[in-house]
C-alpha cells in the first residue's frame, strides 16, 4: 500500500508538470496556443483529459509492441480494458465539463493501466534479480558534475538485490551484509557509513561492480561545497559475486573512479578524474574521462582525452563503447549531453546523432542522454 502511494504521487507530480503546449503528438494545441477556461478540462488544468489520452495512446503502443513475443492471447484483457477506458474517456470529452476528482480518477487508472501493461514485458520473466543501490542525494554544489565527487557523497545506502522483483512476494537482500573486504587499502573492512555508487554487473552474471566512497569529507563540511580528494573522500572501484562474496577493493588513490562496466576482452572500463583537467565553464571542476583497466585494476589506461566530462559508458550489442559526453564545441553549453560511441580501446569517438543533427532532432532531445 505504501508503495502504491509513493507511484501515485510520482503519477501526479508527472501531471503536474505536463503541458500541453509543449506536447509533440499530433493533435496537440499549437505551441502558442493557450487552453481557455471552457477547454480546461480537456486540454489544460490538473489531470486533463488530453494527458489521460496520451496515457492510453501509450498502453496501445506497448500492446503492440509485446504482442510479437507475447502473443494476442496473453493480451486480450489488456486491449479489452483499454478499450473500454478510451470509450469512457471520448464520453467524457463530449460532456465538456469534467469534475476534476472525475479527471482524477481517470487519469490515474489510466496510469495503472500502463503499468501493469509494461510489467507485462516478456523480457521482464527473465530477470529473477534486480541490482541497485541505496544513496542519498548528494550536497556541496547541486550541478551534474559535482554530484558524482566523492567530497559530496552523503554516508548512508548500501547494495542490494531484489529477488523475484516481478512477482507476487519479491525479497530485498543485502547483498554486502556479510561481506569483508578480502584485499586493498580497506581490506578487512565492512562497507558502511559511505556512499554507493554505479553498479553494473558482468556478462555471465557472476560479478558485481560499482564505486564506493567513505565519505571522508561529510564529517568536517557536512555537505557544504567543498572540494576534497584523497583516498578516504574519493569513489574507488569495487567488485564482488554475485552472492556479495569475494568483495576486493580494485582501485584507490585520491581521483574519484566510478562507472565501472566490463568489456567484451575482459578489461573494465571506468570513468576517472586521472586524466586531469577542468571543466571550461572556468570555476574548480576537476574533468573524468572514460579509462580502462585490468580486472585487478592493473594497467590503468585513459581511452579519452576530452576536455569535459563523460559519463556512465556501456557496451552495445556491437562490442561498441556507448558513453555520455559533454561536448559543447560549437554548441550550446546544455544541448550538449548526448550519446557517443567509440572502439572498445577509446578508438574513432562519434556523436551518435551526427555533429550537427537537424534542428527539430537537436532541440527536442533532452540535455542530457
Amino acid at each position: 500500500a505504501h508503495l502504491a502511494t509513493l507511484v501515485e504521487a510520482d503519477w501526479i507530480d508527472q501531471d503536474r508538470r505536463w503541458d500541453p503546449n509543449r506536447s509533440l503528438r499530433a493533435g496537440a494545441p499549437p505551441a502558442n496556443a493557450v487552453p481557455e477556461a471552457a477547454d480546461a478540462a480537456l486540454h489544460g488544468g490538473p489531470f486533463a483529459l488530453a494527458h489521460t489520452e496520451q496515457v492510453l495512446e501509450r498502453a496501445g503502443e506497448l500492446i503492440a509492441r509485446w504482442e510479437p513475443a507475447a502473443g494476442t492471447a496473453s493480451l486480450t484483457a489488456f486491449r479489452a480494458e483499454l478499450e473500454k477506458m478510451t470509450a469512457r474517456l471520448g464520453e467524457r470529452k463530449k460532456a465538456g465539463d469534467v469534475p476534476e476528482s472525475e479527471r482524477k480518477a481517470l487519469y490515474l487508472n489510466a496510469r495503472r493501466l500502463l503499468r501493469r501493461i509494461a510489467m507485462a514485458n516478456p523480457l521482464l520473466a527473465e530477470i529473477d534479480r534486480l541490482l541497485f543501490i541505496k544513496r542519498h542525494d548528494p550536497q556541496g554544489v547541486i550541478h551534474m558534475c559535482d554530484q558524482y565527487y566523492g567530497c559530496n557523497a552523503v554516508p548512508g545506502g548500501g547494495l542490494y538485490v531484489l529477488e523475484n522483483p516481478f512477482g507476487e512476494n519479491p525479497k530485498l537482500v543485502n547483498l554486502l551484509e556479510n561481506s569483508v573486504v578480502e584485499s586493498g587499502r580497506l581490506k578487512g573492512q565492512k562497507l558502511e557509513g559511505g556512499s554507493f555508487l554505479s553498479p553494473s554487473v558482468s556478462y555471465d552474471g557472476k560479478t558485481v561492480y560499482f564505486a564506493y566512497s567513505q565519505c571522508g569529507a561529510w564529517p568536517e563540511f557536512q555537505g557544504r561545497e567543498n572540494y576534497t580528494w584523497n583516498p578516504e573522500t574519493s569513489y574507488h572501484v569495487f567488485r564482488c559475486n554475485a552472492d556479495g562474496s569475494g568483495l576486493v577493493q580494485i582501485t584507490d588513490g585520491d581521483p574519484d573512479d566510478f562507472d565501472p562496466c566490463e568489456l567484451p576482452g575482459g578489461r573494465i572500463v571506468f570513468t576517472s578524474l586521472r586524466r586531469g583537467g577542468y571543466l571550461r565553464c572556468g570555476r574548480h571542476c576537476p574533468t573524468y574521462t572514460l579509462h580502462s583497466m585490468e580486472p585487478d585494476g592493473s594497467d590503468i589506461v585513459c581511452l579519452s582525452f576530452h576536455q569535459t566530462h563523460e559519463w556512465h559508458p556501456t557496451v552495445d550489442h556491437n562490442g561498441m563503447l556507448v558513453f555520455t559526453r559533454w561536448d559543447y564545441v560549437d554548441r550550446d553549453t546544455n544541448v550538449a549531453h548526448h550519446i557517443w560511441v567509440s572502439y572498445p580501446d577509446g578508438r574513432d569517438p562519434r556523436s551518435f546523432h551526427g555533429n550537427y543533427p537537424a534542428n527539430r532532432n537537436r532541440n527536442t532531445r533532452p540535455w542530457m542522454e
